[in-house]
């Protein structure tokens, strides 16, 4: 093997290595992503709720 194949092979595992790390954290911000949108609609049914309760309490509700 010459110097210039040594190099194309550390550089093909390399780009390998970062391809693979790349993968990792797509799947990890695409996990994060499905988490905030979890929260956030379970924020907004909260937020519903207390409007419902605020509403009925205005309306002389019990």
């Amino acid at each position: 093997m010459t110097d210039d194949d040594d190099r194309i092979e550390t550089l093909e595992r390399r780009v390998s290595e970062l391809e693979a790390a790349t993968r990792a954290l797509r799947g990890y911000v695409g996990d994060r992503r499905a988490v905030a949108a979890s929260v956030e609609r379970r924020a907004d049914a909260a937020l519903a709720a207390v409007d419902r309760i605020e509403t009925d309490d205005d309306c002389g509700g019990s």
